[in-house]
This record gives structure tokens, C-alpha cells and sequence, in this order.
């Protein structure tokens, strides 16, 4: 009713569909005739006019219904609305005829091929005009046809492998019908080409634009050869110039040194002058031309700061007599002496700078300031920042600046200052002489050591000149050193020449308490280290001590000589904790082995004794590298009254046992350096060879699943602890192994309790209130103790996250894991279950995704612990 444009049935069968609905071309008659001799008609598509005057197009399906005598009673059929079909066919037809239009008409060779076949089933007219094919040459042809023979087997394997979109944006190469091969940048998509999948294809000609790129490769080749060759020709003829130059001036200043009247000084004077003016230029193109060629290499060797500024300021001293000028030098009381840089072109530096300053100044003073930069200038690039801020601790920044009363340099003239070959203006080359390199080489030599350079003057009031440097205390690595060798109980003293060091050797032997290492820094100020070495193994009452070297770098000359001479090992600054260790370790390994040997006999011969839970006589070691866990369980400890020492890693904790004698090892079993089954493995090698007493080691472990406790045994552990341990729980581990005669003892209640392996039906809390009285417990109600324990967690915590956070960017997904391992031990005993059960996750995932994703889940979590402990504890200090 609603397609034929009526308002109800009785109005549609009230219409004469004869005369008012068809449309004036619908074949009437031939539609009874089909009908009729047929006796049905199927899919029958005509126009049709609605009662409102509207055009549609319909679908008629329609039989014959007779009656027995073979009289036509009526017809009976269906009518489908095809409006939408057919407008949509019509709106194709058109769009087809535009596409024709646009790729005939096309300037750039397209063509369209079957996805199947590989052939072609259309061509533009530029197509056929470049390639010089037919169409009908082209639709009998394939894509094969039109590539180098060489070319197809590659082509082919990009089809094999359904590559028909690695087409899009790439470059190939093409054949025309005279056989010319041609470069082509191709862009193709997928389209439906007469009902077929299909390619449509642009090729675009790129053979100029590929021989303009190659011309200008070889170009740049050979500007870069070329500017390799000036390069290395200016090195080889300032040396080549410099040769006789210095004999020339050698000879000056030797006939100085003779009787001369006061015109040949003066001729002497002149030519001696020109030569260092000719030297001093030859110097500066010779570092230009290593700058050019990256051939500048700086140094990293100890050298003395205040040595090297009272030999540059005597270099100076007749100049400025000459010119009735001072300079004052000062070195604040803070900057370190003792350096490891290149001192070589630190001075070159110094002395440009200076010389300039006495260059452009005609009265008054030229000050040389050297003090510490607390802070990273802005000028320094992002790179060097990150550098920093990871030496953190062994470097140190220093600012040197070098004002005059002179000239001064006009604000305009100043951002051009440090280009190669200019200077303030013209009139300062006639009058002052010089090339205009000097400062240009002085801002690569800063920028190469690792800092800048940076001018401020105004004209007629002089000029300052500041360069910071990043340069390695020397001192902060000898005190780096004592310290950690006080943190494995090995005493250490500190001497500043050679002379001190024999003397306290002989001193320790005499005293019968001989050392048994000596480290040496490479230069010490009244003897080379070698010749210290020499010494000490010449004496027969101290050859026994070890020797390692303290170095930046080692020569294959100073390695042989060191062989030859006794030298055990080499430390390189800057020293790193695992490597003293590891030093150490090597080094010092057999006498350990005896000491243990010792002990172990001690102890095999002094009866075990019943222990309580009481007794200060019980030593135990904690081995723990997460900070949180060492003050929980060393304050789980001290309230059970057993003396407790800490390190935190499996190298320190063999260090230890070694030389001390403990009841009882508490071990973690993941730490950096020597993880806790290695240490395991090697404390139980030794007591093995040396019929030792068996030191019953736990492990703290954060997995508790079977196979964890598998291989804590495997490694020779006795027991296992799950983190996060209760007081309750290290109580009675400790009475296990160390009381076997005890009565079974009566546990304390607690009215907390708190498992990491949670089942799923249970909540992951942000913050665990029994784990909270827990801690309440072990801190004995002491609240600011407590908080403390939490501002820890949040300073550990918050270095955890830069670790992962660059963990992220350096796809390192070894680290991460072992960082969320270490963060998820801190969050479960402080009662962060959520942040655990995340940890978790994080540690086990080798997806970076995932990772990315379970970091951020992490950090918002970090932020909702920290407010519920400022909530729970009123701790002020936390921030969100």
C-alpha cells in the first residue's frame, strides 16, 4: 500500500493499475502475452508511477491462476521495491565513467592487473605512450613481462609470500618494449576491476631523480675525500714545517744564551718572536685539520690542577712584564685537586683564552677564577645531561673563567666569535695579528671534554670567558674506594706518596698484622708506580702483598711491565662497586680460603650450645639487597636480641663469611652482582674442602611455589622463608636450626596474617591493615619509626620507577624484570598488596607493551598507597 503511494487497501484496490500506476513504456500486451503462454513471469523489471507521482523502479514476480476449464480467474504475483538498487547502479555507472576519464587521461603510466593471473586487464594512455606496448600487447602481457629477467625471481617472492601491498611507495625497476630499463617509484591499492580483484598500479619514471641522487652522492664522496685529503695534507705539512721550525727556534734561544751586542739580541728577539707566532699558528690549523678529520682524541690521565695553573701562569710571566700587566689566579677550596681528564688540552685552552686576554688588554689585570658549578649550564645538550646525571657522584663540573680590563667585543660580533677564521672585525687582524682559529678550536676542544664555552663582554669593559669542564675527582675515588672497603669489615689506610706506603708496610709487619693488598694510583707524586711495585717485591719482609693498579686506561707497554713486575690486577677509574669486588675476589681468593679453612677448624672443635631467642652471642647475616626488607628484618632481629650484620649482595656476604664467624645466613635469593644460589653454591664448596662447620643458610625468597623451594635446596640452602616474612615466622626458623634441643615451643598469637600468594577470590587491597599492625608490632609502637620506614619505601620506590622508566626505553626487559622483582619484595612487606600482585606480573611479561601498560597500572597504584598512608599515619611528609 505504502509503495504504491496509497493511504489504505480499499485505495489501492479501487485503483485501475492498467491505466493509473504503470508507466506509459511498460509493455502492457507483452506481459499478458508471456503470462499467459508461460503461465508465470520471474524477475520482470520495469518503472512505475505512484499515486502521488513519484518514480519507482519494482520487480515483478507473477503466475496465471485458471480455472478447470482453462479461463484466466486472475493473476497472482510479487512486486519488490528496487529504487535504492538501481539509483546505487546508476551512481556506479557514473562514478565508473569518471574513474575511465581520470585514468586515461592520467599523466603518470597506470595500469591494472589481475591479483590472480598477474595480467593485465587495463592501460593508460601514458602507459602505452612510455612503455611503447599496445594496449592489446599490454592485456596479453603479465607484470612479469615488464621487469629485468633478474628482477622477477625477487618479484615473484614478494607475491609467494601475499606482498602485493609491500608494492605501495617503492622502488623497482622497469623494462619499455626496446628493452631500456628505467627506474620507477610505484604506489599501487587494491581495487575491483570488472568484478575481479584486481591492482591498479601507478608508475612513476624516477630515473633522473635516481641519477641526481647518485651524482650527488659521488659529490659528497668526493667533498668528503677531498676535504679528507686537505686535511690530512695540512697534518703532514705542519709537521713537515714544524721540523725546522723548532730547530729554528731552538737556535734563538740558544744564542740568547750567548755574548751579543744589544742590535743582535734585538734581531735575535725579532726572529725568535716570529717563530713562536708561526708555531703558534702552525699548532692551530694542525687541530683544525684533526677536528675535520675526527681524528682529535682526548686523553683520560691523572694530572694535579694547581701544578697545571702555576705552570700556566709562568709561561706568561715575561709578557706580562712586558706589558706592566697582572694575573691573579685562584682556585676555590672546594674544587678537587687531584683530576683524571686530559690536562693536555685542558692548558691549550687556558692558554689561548689568557693569551688572548693579555693580547687586547693595555692596563690593568687579567683574573683566572676556577670553582665549582653546582648546576648543568643550559647550554649543555640533552645527551650530556643524561651522562651527568648517571656519573653522578664521580664526576665533577668546574668553571673556569678568564676576565681582562681590555677592549671588549661588541654584542653583535660575539655570535660569530667562535667560527673558524673570523674575528671582532678587520682592523683586529692588522692590529693585533692572529687567524681567528684559536677560540673556534678552543669550543671544540670544551664541547669534546664534555662542556661548553661562553662569552660576556661589552666594548671598552672587557671580556669574560667561561668554559665548564666534566672532569673525574680523583680524590672522591680514593675515599670511594676506603669506603667500600670498610662496608666488607676490610680496614683500609690512605697515603699520599710512595715513600708513606713502604714505611706503614714495614710498620703492619713489624706489628705483625701485615696487609694484604696494596692499591696504587697510577702517578703518585714522588715515584712512578712501577717503580713502587719494584719495591715492594724486592723486600722480602712485604713481597707477599698483593698489588693492584689504580688506572684510567692500560697500554700493552705498561701491561708487560706490570706482569714483569708483580702487579696482580688493575682497578679502572672510575671504579664501580662490582668491580672492586670482583677485584678483590680474584685477588685475594687463596688467602681467603685459608682464613675460612681456619674458622671452619674453630668451629668444628667448639660444641654448639642450646641458643635463645635472647642471646647477643647469636651472629646472623643478613644478605638482603632491598633497603625496606633490611630494615624490617634487621628490626625483626634486634627485638628477637640477636646481633645482626647487613650487605647486600652474594660477593659482599662471601667477603664476610670468610672472615667472620656467623651462626646463621638469612639469604635472598635475587640480588645484583652474585644472586643468592651462587653464593650459596660457593660458601658450601669451601666448607666442603675444608671440613668446615655447616652454617645453616635460609632464604628469603618472594616465590613459593614448589620449584622455588626446589632450587633453594638444589643450591644448598636449608630452608626457605616466603616474603613477606612476620616476626613469628623468622623466630621460629631461627630456633629450628639453631636449638635442637629446645622443647617444642608455644608460638605467639598474632591477630594478623598476611599470604603474597593470594587466591584469585581475594581482594587485592591498596594497603594491608594487618600487614600495618605488623609492622606496628616490629617497630614496637614507635609511629615516627614507622613512618620512616614508609618515607624509604617511597625514596626506593621512586628510584624504581626512573630504573623501569629507562628500562622502557632501552628495551631491557632483563633489568625491568629484575627491578620488579626488587619492588614487588619492598610492596609486600609494607602491606602494598595491589602493587605486589603488579610487580608480579611485571616481572614475569617479556612484552614491552604489556610492560608500558602494567607501569602505568603501577604508578597510579604508587599514588593511591602513599594517600593511604598519609591518611593511616599522618605522615606530613609524604607527598602525592
Amino acid at each position: 500500500v505504502k509503495m504504491m503511494g496509497c493511504s489504505s487497501l480499499a485505495e489501492l484496490v479501487e485503483r485501475d493499475l492498467e491505466k493509473d500506476g504503470l508507466d506509459a513504456n511498460y509493455p502492457r500486451e507483452q506481459f499478458k502475452e508471456t503470462l499467459e503462454k508461460n503461465g508465470q513471469i520471474i524477475g520482470l523489471e520495469s518503472e512505475w508511477i505512484t499515486r502521488k507521482g513519484e518514480k519507482r523502479f519494482i520487480r515483478e514476480n507473477a503466475s496465471v491462476i485458471k480455472n478447470p476449464d482453462g479461463q484466466v480467474l486472475y493473476y497472482d504475483g510479487t512486486i519488490e521495491d528496487i529504487t535504492e538498487r538501481k539509483e546505487a547502479e546508476e551512481a556506479l555507472r557514473r562514478s565508473e565513467k569518471q574513474y575511465r576519464l581520470l585514468f586515461e587521461n592520467n599523466p603518470c603510466p597506470s595500469f591494472v592487473y589481475d591479483l590472480a593471473s598477474l595480467k593485465f586487464l587495463a592501460a593508460n594512455k601514458a602507459a602505452i605512450q612510455h612503455y611503447g606496448y599496445t594496449l592489446d600487447e599490454f592485456t596479453s602481457m603479465t607484470i612479469k613481462d615488464i621487469r629485468p629477467p633478474e628482477d622477477v625471481p625477487v618479484l615473484l617472492g614478494f607475491l609467494a609470500q601475499g606482498n602485493h601491498e609491500a608494492f605501495q611507495s617503492k622502488h623497482w625497476r622497469h623494462c619499455k618494449k626496446n628493452g631500456a630499463v628505467f627506474d620507477v617509484e610505484i604506489t599501487s591499492d587494491d581495487a575491483i576491476f570488472e568484478a575481479r580483484p584486481a591492482r591498479l598500479v601507478l608508475a612513476k619514471d624516477v630515473t633522473e631523480v635516481k641519477q641526481t641522487e647518485n651524482l650527488l652522492k659521488v659529490a659528497r664522496d668526493s667533498a668528503l675525500e677531498s676535504a679528507r685529503f686537505k686535511s690530512q695534507f695540512l697534518a703532514n705539512m705542519s709537521h713537515e714545517i714544524r721540523t725546522p721550525l723548532n730547530g729554528i727556534i731552538g737556535m734563538t734561544y740558544l744564542l740568547l744564551d750567548t755574548s751579543l751586542t744589544e742590535k743582535q739580541k734585538e734581531y735575535i728577539e725579532i726572529v725568535r718572536n716570529c717563530g713562536d707566532s708561526l708555531l703558534t699558528l702552525i699548532n692551530d690549523i694542525l687541530d683544525l685539520a684533526k677536528i675535520e678529520s675526527g681524528k682529535l682524541h682526548f686523553e683520560e690521565t691523572d694530572f694535579d690542577l694547581k701544578t697545571l695553573i702555576d705552570d700556566i701562569t709562568k709561561i706568561f710571566s715575561n709578557r706580562l712584564d712586558s706589558k706592566n700587566l697582572k694575573l691573579y689566579s685562584y682556585i676555590d677550596k672546594n674544587v678537587p685537586i687531584g683530576l683524571i681528564g686530559d690536562p693536555n688540552r685542558l692548558q691549550q685552552v687556558l692558554i689561548n683564552l689568557i693569551n688572548n686576554a693579555i693580547k687586547f688588554t693595555n692596563k690593568g689585570n687579567i683574573k683566572l677564577l676556577i670553582k665549582l658549578d653546582e648546576e648543568i649550564g643550559k647550554k649543555l645538550d640533552e645527551k650530556l645531561e643524561e651522562k651527568l646525571e648517571e656519573e653522578i657522584g664521580k664526576n665533577v663540573k668546574i668553571r673556569f673563567e678568564v676576565s681582562d680590563t681590555g677592549i671588549g667585543i661588541s654584542q653583535e660580533t660575539i655570535n660569530k666569535l667562535f667560527q673558524p677564521f673570523v674575528q671582532a672585525d678587520s682592523s683586529t687582524t692588522r692590529q693585533f695579528g692572529g687567524t681567528g682559529l684559536g677560540l673556534a678550536i678552543c669550543k671544540q676542544l670544551v664541547e669534546g671534554m664534555g662542556g661548553y664555552i661562553a662569552v660576556n663582554s661589552s666594548l671598552g669593559k672587557g671580556s669574560t670567558f667561561c668554559l665548564k669542564v666534566l672532569v673525574v675527582d680523583d680524590n672522591l675515588e680514593k675515599l670511594n674506594i676506603l669506603e667500600q672497603l670498610n662496608s666488607l669489615k676490610m680496614g683500609g689506610n690512605y697515603v699520599e706518596n710512595a715513600q708513606e706506603a713502604l714505611e706503614i708496610l714495614h710498620l703492619a709487619v713489624e706489628e705483625e698484622d701485615p696487609y694484604d693488598l696494596v692499591i696504587i694510583n697510577r702517578t703518585i707524586s714522588d715515584i712512578q708506580t712501577i717503580d713502587l711495585a719494584r719495591l715492594i717485591k724486592a723486600d722480602p719482609k712485604i713481597l707477599d702483598t698483593k698489588i693492584v693498579m689504580l688506572v684510567s686506561s692500560v697500554s700493552s707497554n705498561l701491561t708487560k711491565e706490570a706482569e714483569n713486575t708483580g702487579i696482580s690486577n688493575y682497578l679502572y677509574k672510575p671504579v664501580t662497586e662490582d668491580q672492586l669486588y670482583q677485584c678483590l675476589w680474584a685477588v685475594l681468593k687463596p688467602s681467603l680460603k685459608k682464613q675460612i679453612s681456619e674458622l671452619a677448624k674453630q668451629s668444628k672443635e667448639t660444641p654448639t650450645n642450646a641458643i635463645s631467642s635472647t642471646d647477643i652471642s647469636v651472629k646472623i647475616l643478613l644478605v638482603e639487597d632491598s633497603v625496606i626488607n633490611q630494615v624490617v628484618a634487621s628490626n625483626i632481629l634486634s627485638n628477637l636480641g640477636y646481633c645482626v650484620d647487613i650487605v647486600n649482595n652474594g660477593l659482599k656476604a662471601l667477603g664476610r663469611v670468610f672472615v667472620e664467624k656467623y651462626d646463621l645466613i638469612l639469604m635472598d635469593c635475587q640480588m645484583p652482582i652474585m644472586d643468592g644460589y651462587e653464593a650459596t653454591k660457593a660458601i658450601r664448596i669451601e666448607e666442603a674442602k675444608n671440613n668446615g662447620v655447616h652454617v645453616p643458610i635460609i632464604a628469603l625468597t618472594a616465590g613459593a611455589m614448589q620449584e622455588d623451594r626446589k632450587r633453594c635446596l638444589e643450591s644448598g640452602m636449608d630452608d626457605y622463608i616466603t616474603k613477606p616474612f612476620k616476626p613469628l615466622d623468622i623466630e621460629v626458623m631461627i630456633k629450628k636450626w639453631l636449638d635442637n634441643d629446645l622443647d617444642p615451643f608455644k608460638k605467639r598469637e598474632y591477630s594478623y596474617f598476611f599470604d603474597l600468594q593470594r587466591t584469585d577470590s581475594q581482594e587485592l587491597v591498596t594497603l594491608d591493615i594487618n600487614m600495618l599492625a605488623q609492622l606496628v608490632s616490629i617497630c614496637e609502637d614507635d609511629n615516627s619509626f614507622l613512618q620512616n620506614i614508609f618515607l624509604l619505601f617511597i625514596e626506593t620506590t621512586d628510584k624504581s620507577f626512573k630504573t623501569m622508566d629507562l628500562c622502557l626505553k632501552q628495551k631491557n626487559i632483563v633489568t625491568l624484570s629484575k627491578e620488579a622483582h626488587k619492588l614487588k619484595s619492598a610492596c609486600s612487606n609494607i602491606g602494598a598488596v595491589k602493587m605486589a600482585s603488579l610487580c608480579n606480573s611485571l616481572e614475569k611479561t617479556s612484552d614491552l607493551s604489556l610492560s608500558q601498560k602494567l607501569i602505568y597500572e603501577l604508578a597510579e597504584e604508587y599514588n593511591y598507597v602513599k594517600k593511604e598512608v598519609k591518611l593511616r599515619l599522618g605522615a606530613q611528609e609524604i607527598e602525592i
